[in-house]
C-alpha cells in the first residue's frame, strides 16, 4: 500500500504506470506527493473505485 508521503522504487514504478495511462503525475522522482496523490485518485474513479489516493490492497 502507498499513500501521500511514501519515497522510494515502488513509487517510481507506479509513478511511471500511472504516467503510461497517460494520467499526469508530474515529474517521476519517487516521491508520492500532491500530484500523484491527485493522479491515483483519477485512476480509481476511472476504474469504477471509490478515489482514497491511496494505491495498492487494503488491509
Amino acid at each position: 500500500m502507498l499513500k501521500q508521503g511514501a519515497m522510494g522504487s515502488q513509487v517510481v514504478e507506479l509513478q511511471k504506470r500511472l504516467k503510461e495511462k497517460n494520467f499526469n503525475i508530474g515529474k517521476v522522482d519517487g516521491d508520492f506527493g500532491p500530484g500523484t496523490k491527485t493522479a491515483v485518485m483519477a485512476f480509481q474513479k476511472s476504474v469504477g473505485l471509490t478515489p482514497d489516493g491511496v494505491a495498492g490492497e487494503k488491509p
